[in-house]
């Protein structure tokens, strides 16, 4: 006879809500910017609030498929902007 295990997961942030596929080619844009910059060189760049939102923009309004250089779809390069401009303002900085 087995009993059931128990895992106390109230109140706790539900990952499995995200869209790993997308998660996926965000990551892959970090690591194309990690291999063409240096790792986190994100958080080095003067004036991001509007460099990372004019490149938010040029990426979902402007461009589309992948981007000819990393090879990584345009949409998920404007959402890693929007997330590092997000970054920066958790960390008081943007």
């Amino acid at each position: 006879m087995s009993e059931e295990g128990r895992k106390d997961d109230r109140g706790k942030l539900r990952v499995s809500l995200l869209p790993m596929n997308v998660l996926r080619e965000i990551i892959e844009v970090f690591e194309h910017g990690a291999k063409k910059y240096g790792d986190d060189n994100w958080y080095k760049v003067k004036n991001p609030d509007v460099r990372y939102g004019d490149a938010a923009f040029r990426h979902v309004f402007l461009e589309e498929g992948p981007d000819p250089e990393s090879g990584v779809d345009h949409l998920a390069h404007g959402i890693a902007s929007l997330m590092i401009k997000r970054a920066r303002q958790l960390r008081g900085d943007g």
